[in-house]
């Protein structure tokens, strides 16, 4: 009697269990994750788990081609051999490098790059990298955002800091402030087994000290963008115009930096020799390069234009895309994106590139300022 009054107490007890199970067969993940959220206590604690997710990754391979960056000074590609899953490597004047060597075909490369910064839809894939070494040998390389514990946040490594330890920044200088909070570059031999791996690295170089240096809201940069534009209008509205050997610089055409900027508020947009009524006003940046609204532009000359929120990716028609905050502008009928030095930007809800953009990525013939027009066409070439 016993055992029969025991099995029936356990058959009830098995209930619960069994009907989560049967819920599990039935119900897709995402909604029995929010069925185990709505449980009390620890219900379904593992589900909400979310693993630490890394700043960064990296790729090594070998060197198999290098390709000058027609658009960027003192930037190339590197091609890594893969027969089967090619790979391009962006290098800039803002990619570390872990020695002063410079890679070569056949040398053997390790790029770190930034997983969670906008990546251009291209084939083969092309990683825009953060920090390079090349022929690192035995040499153990890491790049991580590390906390006050100087654990990195994946929990993957933590680093004790000893005398012997050179700290320091990109360029070689000594780094004596605290290491909380900020991206390092690390090169150690060895580590401990344990999670997280320990180990007393011979180099940190602290890769985004300039970055907190210089440490902005994103409040205060709308406002200064904002700011820069009326000021700049101000400045220039009752000034006299500059002589210039060959006439008034005004009656000079522009595409990216003029010695002076007019105001550009208020001038005609004309593409192909018709004035766009109610286009977005062009703006400048501090570095004095024209922005222009792409979409009201790109649609005058036929193009389709889409956007994808999840990626702040746009396309036109089949044949260009580009990332709002990526120099990597894409002709998708090209191996390589073209770089032109200012990447595309959200103003007011609207994407502005540079004026360049129709004349180096859209292959028109004229994208230029003059006599208080944009214009942008196919017409005779102006020099």
């Amino acid at each position: 009697m016993f055992l029969i009054s025991n099995l029936q107490h356990r058959k009830k007890s098995l209930q619960p269990l069994a009907v989560l199970l049967a819920l599990a067969l039935l119900l897709p993940l995402g909604a029995l994750t929010a069925f185990g959220e709505n449980l009390p206590g620890d219900g379904f604690a593992a589900l909400r788990q979310k693993e630490p997710v890394p700043a960064f990754g990296s790729i090594t391979g070998t060197v198999a081609e290098i390709r000058p960056m027609q658009s960027l000074p003192n930037a190339y590609y590197i091609l890594l051999e893969d027969e089967e899953s090619p790979t391009w490597f962006t290098i800039t004047a803002d990619t570390f490098l872990f020695s002063d060597e410079a890679p070569e075909p056949g040398d053997t490369v390790t790029g770190f790059y930034d997983l969670n910064a906008p990546m251009i839809l291209i084939y083969p894939p092309q990683y825009p990298i953060v920090a390079l070494a090349v022929n690192p040998g035995d040499t153990h390389l890491f790049v991580g955002e590390f906390g006050s514990d100087l654990v990195d946040a994946t929990e993957t490594l933590m680093l004790v800091i000893t005398e012997d330890t050179r700290v320091e920044t990109p360029d070689g200088q000594p780094f004596a402030e605290p290491l909380t909070g900020h991206t390092l570059a690390v090169e150690y031999s060895t580590s401990t087994r344990s999670i997280p791996a320990q180990t007393r690295p011979q180099r940190v170089v602290v890769l985004s000290a300039e970055l907190n240096d210089a440490d902005v809201t994103e409040d205060e940069n709308d406002e200064n963008e904002a700011t820069d534009e009326i000021d700049g209008e101000d400045e220039h509205e009752n000034e006299p115009a500059k002589p210039e050997e060959n006439g008034n610089a005004s009656s000079r055409p522009i595409t990216h930096e003029p010695d002076w900027m007019p105001a550009l508020d208020g001038m005609d947009l004309v593409v192909e020799n018709t004035i766009l009524p109610d286009a977005p006003a062009a703006w400048a940046t501090d570095n004095r390069v024209v922005m222009v609204p792409l979409k009201t532009i790109a649609e005058a000359l036929g193009y389709r234009v889409h956007w994808l929120a999840e990626t702040r990716t746009i396309t036109l028609s089949d044949s260009y895309s580009l990332t709002i905050g990526a120099d990597a502008y894409v002709d998708m009928s090209q191996d390589s994106p073209i770089r032109l030095g200012t990447p595309p930007a959200l103003r007011e809800g609207r994407t502005f590139v540079p004026l360049t953009f129709f004349r180096d990525v859209i292959p028109m013939n004229n994208a230029y300022v003059f006599e208080n027009q944009i214009v942008i066409d196919n017409q005779e070439i102006m020099h």
